[in-house]
């Protein structure tokens, strides 16, 4: 058994490398800024533009991209990774306590980057459902 193992050593190393290569060229990273071709629109992440190395550009749309959660049941919640980042679902027909919740704000072109309007969205069965939009 010892043998056979060590015979076929150097071809499961070469898998295993080839197997890790694979996912790796084929992953983006999770929180990757993402920009629309041929559209000056840029989504980021809450962390991303809460980061010291984001910077903003001229001539650009932004949306911030914010995943929350609902806290309770009057709908206060938290920014996911940050529980004192906090954010308001208190509108009729809030989200249900434990809810993950994603948030769209198109942000204007001033220096301190205010939200025009925001757009909340849930995931059911696979789809997402536009919840609220102010």
């Amino acid at each position: 058994m010892f043998n056979r193992l060590v015979k076929n050593f150097p071809a499961v190393v070469m898998a295993a490398i080839i197997i890790v290569m694979t996912v790796m060229a084929c992953a983006s990273p999770a929180h990757a800024v993402l920009k629309v071709d041929g559209y000056p629109v840029v989504f980021a992440t809450t962390d991303e533009i809460n980061s010291k190395k984001f910077k903003f550009k001229d001539n650009l749309t932004y949306i911030e991209v914010c995943t929350g959660v609902v806290d309770n049941k009057k709908g206060d919640g938290h920014v996911v990774g940050h529980k004192d980042f906090y954010i308001s679902y208190r509108y009729k027909n809030h989200p249900k306590k434990g809810k993950k919740v994603v948030s769209l704000f198109p942000l204007d072109n001033n220096p301190d980057r205010e939200a025009l309007c925001r757009y909340d969205y849930i995931k059911k069965k696979g789809e997402w459902k536009m919840i609220h939009t102010s």
